[in-house]
């Protein structure tokens, strides 16, 4: 069971939460109320002190990392390591706001910890082999039997007598490439515990020592990895819930008709970029609605009205840049944010999306048109509804003058 919540917060010095689930709160064992009262809503608070200027000097090298862990005391004075993914969704006086996933990842830590120890200093289960067709044991210690649940009575018959098929075509096939040329030999398998009937990963590793007579003989050292295999699945539990996770936040941010930024998801990106250092000159907002669009709606039915905003969508894709960003504002309407762009660029955007509206050839309805409105702007502190605001109402001067057409708004400061 994978232990977490959600939560935003401030990428500020305090890493100051803005609100959190119940989930989130419950990883440092205080209530949403402590937590406000005890800590200041300040996760520094509760922050291992090396972590925590870890944190600060990772974030000051790169402020679009993703991904990070770090330790928290608990309200019983635990230690408890805590794994986030976050995003970037807006910002608060040029301070990033992040929306995070945050799970508790103490028991991997602990037992990666704990394995790398047993690694370090267990000399393991060691087995001198013949390699002959049944892979005769001539010696073994006692970790071997123990680690196998096996007795040296299980092994009269070689040790290939307690292999399924597909590991016995394996040794079969070492013993014809690697054995003559007496090469080193590494390999995981899994197999069963005699006694317990569990599965034990190991991990075999074998040097060639001599001859036997005609066989060459190996020295294998066994070692019991299943700790390892199994916290391999849980970490991939945790990626595959993290990529379920971003799934529903592509659907969440995605319109589901055309496949474009809604207009939360939109506004995010243009804010994002508006508030970045890459903002440099001039940008534009244009705002687009379609012409008649009620009449195909009305006459041919709104499945068909959906096929109409698809193909205005696979024009608009076209488009598609590093530059430019595509949403729908809602209904008919849509929007596109250009950056670094300049008058001339930006009539010729509008010129194109005029002309392919109107030649569609939508068939068993009168054919369309859209209007236009545009702001454009080197502004980088206006307010995001203003911008929209002054765009739309660009958009409502071409409607009053016709239609069909587009009208440019110019400001340095709105």
């Amino acid at each position: 069971m994978i232990i977490g919540g959600k939560a935003r917060l401030l990428l500020d010095y305090d890493f100051t939460v803005i609100e959190g689930d119940d989930g989130f709160y419950a990883l440092s064992g205080y209530s949403r109320d402590e937590f406000t009262e005890i800590l200041g809503n300040k996760c520094r608070n509760n922050m291992q002190g090396l972590d925590h200027s870890n944190l600060i000097h990772l974030l000051k090298d790169n402020s679009e990392i993703s991904e990070f862990d770090f330790r928290i005391y608990t309200k019983d004075k635990n230690i408890r390591w805590i794994q986030a993914s976050i995003e970037i969704v807006d910002y608060t006086d040029g301070v990033p706001v992040v929306e995070g996933i945050f799970y508790d990842v103490t028991k991997l830590k602990t037992e990666q910890y704990e394995r790398s120890i047993i690694y370090d200093n267990i000399p393991g289960a060691v087995v001198k082999y013949r390699m002959d067709d049944k892979l005769t044991i001539l010696e073994a210690n006692s970790n071997f039997y123990e680690l196998l649940g096996t007795t040296k009575k299980d092994y009269e018959e070689g040790s290939l007598a307690r292999f399924t098929y597909a590991q016995k075509r394996l040794v079969h096939k070492i013993i014809s490439t690697k054995i003559p040329n007496h090469e080193d030999i590494v390999l995981e398998y899994k197999t069963s515990h005699k006694q317990t009937g569990k599965d034990v990963w190991i991990h075999w590793e074998g040097k060639y020592i001599g001859m036997d007579g005609e066989y060459p003989v190996y020295l294998a050292v066994l070692i019991d990895i299943s700790y390892q295999k199994h916290l391999e699945q849980e970490l991939e539990q945790i990626r595959n819930y993290n990529n379920y996770t971003e799934d529903l936040k592509e659907i969440a941010n995605k319109d589901p008709l055309t496949g474009l930024d809604n207009r939360s998801s939109f506004r995010s990106k243009v804010e994002t970029f508006r508030h970045s250092k890459d903002c440099r000159g001039n940008y534009a907002l244009m705002m687009l609605d379609l012409d008649g669009f009620k009449q195909v709606n009305d006459t041919c039915g709104h499945l068909f009205g959906d096929d109409v905003l698809c193909m205005v969508c696979d024009i608009l894709g076209k488009l598609t840049s590093d530059n430019i960003l595509i949403g729908r504002f809602g209904g008919d309407e849509f929007l596109i944010f250009i950056k670094h762009t300049n008058k001339d660029e930006v009539n010729r955007i509008a010129s194109y999306i005029n002309k392919e509206i109107s030649s569609l050839n939508l068939g068993k309805t009168n054919n369309i048109s859209c209007s236009i409105g545009i702001i454009l702007t080197e502004d980088i502190v206006s307010d995001y509804n203003k911008l929209v605001q002054t765009a739309d109402e660009a958009l409502y001067a071409v409607k009053e003058a016709g239609k069909n057409g587009y009208l440019i708004k110019e400001a340095i400061s709105i």
